[in-house]
Parts: structure tokens; C-alpha cells; sequence
């Protein structure tokens, strides 16, 4: 297997998320610290301290979960939630198709390993957490489909706008396939 790096710049991603990768400056009023710089997370993390009912937390979340085959592990972080130090990196991912699978197990990986850093950085338990927003697909976000061959950006799209979109749920894929032209 061969392993190429791709510059975001080549890939259809927004203004915004340019900006925070290349010139957080620019974006710097929005959010609370800046993820690219450790003493900024530092204090950021120092000056979190909530008392919310942590053993009602621990408890929905075992109740939410005892009907999966969860890994040791994750019961494991589900009671590590006790440890009035402990801290949550959150995040989620909307499913998507083709890129959208594969992504979410990436920034599922990715934030397991970033709460292991940051834990080992911090000097106090990071739990991950990652929620998939499976309910909340609606035509628009993916009536176009955006592939690499090679390195060139195809970009197909559905080719008729329909008087009414149905949502995701109700699209057989095989016969929307067919219906994809190329951009």
C-alpha cells in the first residue's frame, strides 16, 4: 500500500474549516482556547471544575448501553466519568455514504487517541465520547458525492431537482446510483 499525504487545500472543505486549520487568528473570538496550543488546553482544563451529578451520568450511561456488546474499555471510561478530575472530549459524526463510513471511524480513532494525549498532557483522566447522529440525514446534505481518483476531485451530484426530496431513510441507494452525472 502506498500512503500520499493530500493537502486540505486540494479537497472541497469550507472557508471555515481553512481558516481553522491554517489561520486560527481569524477565528480566535469563538471559541473558548485554541486546540493548537497546549497552554491555552492547559488552562483551559485547569479552570473547568463541574459538580454536576456525575453517578446519575455514570448511571443513564450504563442504562443507555446495556443493550450493546460494549467493550471492556468503554465500561471502563463510562465509571472513570466518577473521577471528580476527570474531563469529557466530545464529539460526534453525522453517517454519511462512500467517504462518510470511513471517516467516522477515523475521528472515532482519532478522538480515543486525542483523549489518551491529552490525558497523559493534562496529568488527569480524559474520557472519550463520540455520538453518531444517525437521525438527522436530510437530502440536501447529500445529494452530491465528492471522490478522489487519483488526484483529481470528481464531483457528482443527483442531476434533477425533485418537487419533493425524500428524506435519506427512504432512498433505495442502487436506484439513486443510476441517477448520479458526473459534474
Amino acid at each position: 500500500m502506498q500512503l500520499k499525504n493530500y493537502p486540505f487545500d486540494k479537497l472541497p472543505f469550507s472557508e471555515l474549516f481553512r481558516s481553522y486549520i491554517n489561520d486560527f487568528s481569524e477565528l480566535q473570538e469563538f471559541y473558548t482556547a485554541n486546540p493548537f496550543n497546549e497552554e491555552a488546553l492547559h488552562e483551559l482544563a485547569s479552570n473547568i471544575c463541574k459538580s454536576d451529578d456525575r453517578e446519575a451520568t455514570i448511571e443513564l450511561l450504563k442504562k443507555f448501553n446495556n443493550r450493546f456488546d460494549l467493550h471492556q474499555a468503554a465500561l471502563d471510561n463510562i465509571e472513570r466519568l466518577g473521577d471528580k478530575r476527570s474531563l469529557a472530549l466530545v464529539t460526534g459524526q453525522q453517517l454519511g455514504i462512500f467517504g462518510g463510513p470511513l471517516y467516522t471511524v477515523f475521528k472515532t480513532v482519532t478522538t480515543i487517541h486525542l483523549s489518551a494525549v491529552l490525558e497523559k498532557s493534562l496529568d488527569r483522566p480524559v474520557v472519550p465520547i463520540f455520538w453518531l447522529a444517525d437521525e438527522d440525514h436530510d437530502y440536501d446534505e447529500v445529494k452530491k458525492v465528492h471522490l478522489l481518483d487519483g488526484d483529481e476531485l470528481l464531483t457528482y451530484s443527483l442531476d434533477h431537482e425533485q418537487s419533493s426530496n425524500p428524506p435519506v431513510a427512504d432512498i433505495t441507494l442502487m436506484v439513486y446510483l443510476k441517477s448520479f452525472a458526473k459534474i
